[in-house]
């Protein structure tokens, strides 16, 4: 089956909540307690990301094959102030029966690409600093930890995290996260060897 991505639309909502469970349960057995991966619950996760597939502005995408078999969000990074071009990648998940099939790879790249797109000169997230396996994915992408620990971006209030940032190179100079988009039917062309991991990925648009 063709892998395919597209903007999350709400009949997604479902699917996406019980990947984020899954994904959740499977990469972070070792690192939470188990209390808080047994509470979690996919109808509120549901509830959670049902609002965000409506007022995502585009950031919101889904992979699929017969089913969604993964999703991320990329948006303005939380706490920059307007003027910063930084973007955050919100979520980023795969289910877990399909890793290692390229999938987070090809979420990855539009995630890259959307921000860039948007004009945005940077890019960041949080991880755990015990997940290995995530942090060996980022680092491929260019992206490193700058030291600093944040402890409000986990499951849970006192979850430790850490935060990764990679430069992006900006394809539009209108405000981050306006409305143009890259003109014609192929991709805006970037020299991709410049920053790591920054490819084109093209979107398949909502019909």
């Amino acid at each position: 089956m063709e892998l395919r991505t597209r903007q999350a639309r709400p009949a997604d909502t479902s699917r996406i909540a019980e990947i984020h469970v899954k994904a959740n349960r499977a990469a972070f057995t070792r690192l939470l307690p188990k209390r808080e991966l047994d509470a979690l619950c996919p109808h509120q996760m549901a509830r959670r990301w049902a609002p965000l597939t409506l007022t995502h502005d585009g950031g919101f995408f889904v992979a699929e094959e017969n089913q969604v078999v993964g999703f991320c969000l990329v948006t303005r990074a939380r706490g920059e102030l307007p003027g910063n071009h930084t973007a955050e990648i919100m979520a980023i998940y795969v289910d877990p029966k399909r890793h290692s099939a390229g999938i987070g790879t090809r979420l990855m790249d539009i995630a890259l690409d959307h921000a860039s797109i948007r004009g945005f000169t940077e890019i960041m997230l949080w991880v755990l600093p015990g997940n290995e396996r995530a942090r060996r994915f980022y680092e491929s992408f260019g992206f490193s930890s700058n030291g600093v620990e944040n402890t409000h971006h986990g499951l849970r209030a006192k979850t430790p995290h850490l935060e990764y940032r990679r430069p992006l190179l900006s394809l539009l100079t209108s405000d981050p996260l306006g409305h143009e988009s890259a003109k014609g039917d192929e991709c805006a062309s970037h020299p991709s060897d410049e920053i790591p991991g920054l490819r084109c990925s093209k979107i398949v648009p909502l019909t």
